[in-house]
């Protein structure tokens, strides 16, 4: 049987709203002057703050740099009530559930007790066997932090652990809303499908998607 490793944020988890009013909250708190509609057009540019001000065409210090990383998480965990579910995903991961060995559910994030709860929150923490974090991995590791970037080497290792405690499976599904996540996943010789409701186009994904769906509500399309 197969085994599916799904992402959170993107792909599951609509967190276009939330992320952009992080962002301008972040930005602003730097004396950066944008608008929430500026930032929201900017959306599938990058979540790597060096692509996003690139394309505001501005240039951040080290000093800045460094204190946009720490206040952009605590904005994005304070805005988590701007989420809300992919409509359809929830249905269709509780009709491919059964045709599977086993469900993980992996994300960058490095705060592991706000990200459980919101598992919960948002009903689907009756779905996956594994949870697992950017922080699970460190733990699992034994070092105190693990940082997103380079996003790729921890991506992988992040992957592994998914799937360590399993055995006797022929396939894995990796899915996905950014080239970056596919990346890892292909290159640890998974199949891959990219979704476009999070932070990448068609164009992004088909270097590294075996299949592309418009969201993963469309899961049942390729497992079937």
């Amino acid at each position: 049987m197969s085994v599916l490793v799904s992402d959170f944020d993107g792909t599951l988890l609509d967190v276009r709203k939330r992320f952009t009013k992080a962002l301008l909250t972040t930005l602003r708190s730097l004396s950066i002057d944008v608008s929430f509609d500026q930032l929201m057009e900017l959306y599938n540019v990058s979540l790597n703050v060096e692509d996003l001000t690139k394309a505001l065409g501005l240039e951040l210090s080290h000093q800045d740099l460094q204190q946009y990383a720490v206040r952009i998480d605590d904005e994005f965990f304070a805005n988590w009530r701007h989420s809300r579910m992919i409509p359809g995903v929830v249905d269709v991961l509780e009709t491919v559930r059964p045709k599977l060995k086993s469900m993980r559910l992996i994300t960058s994030r490095g705060r592991i007790r706000e990200t459980r709860l919101e598992v919960r929150y948002f009903g689907v923490e009756h779905i996956f066997d594994r949870v697992l974090t950017r922080g699970d991995l460190a733990l699992a590791e034994g070092v105190e932090k693990i940082p997103l970037y380079p996003f790729l080497p921890h991506r992988q290792r992040l992957i592994k652990l998914a799937l360590s405690d399993l055995k006797n499976y022929n396939k894995v599904w990796i899915l996905g809303d950014t080239s970056r996540e596919l990346e890892a996943g292909k290159g640890l010789g998974f199949e891959t499908i990219g979704v476009l409701s999070g932070f990448a186009k068609r164009e992004d994904l088909e270097p590294f998607a075996d299949h592309i769906l418009d969201s993963a509500a469309d899961l049942d399309q390729v497992i079937d």
